[in-house]
């Protein structure tokens, strides 16, 4: 609930770096959870989540880089997510 969806949107960004330093094409992100687990406080949370019905996804732009040192110099703020729309923010309790 927590962290699967950070997970999945950091991965995609990954592969999206990785194939232009590569000069390779995107292709499927495939992700399988090995430690899948719902905190019992979190469960109202994660139905309110799974309720949403989801945004178009939004447009990674990736900055200009050619070499992983070029790369290794830019910062988040390089990196842009265009018609990027998200929901409420949901809050939950610190699960340990």
């Amino acid at each position: 609930f927590l962290g699967c969806p950070y997970n999945i949107a950091f991965y995609a960004a990954m592969c999206h770096v990785l194939a232009k330093l590569t000069g390779l094409e995107v292709g499927e992100l495939v992700y399988m959870g090995t430690d899948v687990h719902l905190y019992s406080n979190h469960v109202q949370q994660a139905c309110l989540q799974l309720s949403r019905k989801p945004y178009d996804l939004p447009k990674l732009v990736l900055p200009e880089f050619e070499t992983l040192d070029e790369l290794l110099q830019l910062t988040a703020k390089d990196f842009i997510l265009k018609d990027y729309k998200c929901h409420d923010f949901i809050k939950a309790p610190q699960a340990s």
